[in-house]
């Protein structure tokens, strides 16, 4: 049976491309441009857990959770915690 899993991210831009056009510091970037979000992650596992392959990354836990319950009925795929078993 294929197993899945969700892993839960938070975000925030890179803005290191900003110096190559602006020779600015990173750190005084006006803070209105700083921001983070949270990601979430689709992944096939195998067994173990050991092994994982990103299908879908998705910016709302609510389309996370709709993403879930349809792999979940359709695709009849078995939905786990990730915990890696490394023995």
């Amino acid at each position: 049976m294929t197993i899945f899993s969700t892993l839960k991210f938070n975000k925030s831009p890179n803005y290191a491309y900003f110096i190559g056009i602006y020779p600015i510091p990173t750190r005084n970037i006006d803070q209105s441009m700083r921001y983070s979000y949270k990601s979430f992650e689709i992944n096939l596992l195998n067994e173990n857990h050991t092994y994982k392959k990103k299908i879908i990354v998705l910016q709302s836990e609510e389309f996370n959770e709709l993403a879930i319950n349809f792999i979940k009925e359709n695709l009849k795929f078995k939905y786990e915690k990730y915990s890696p078993n490394f023995n």
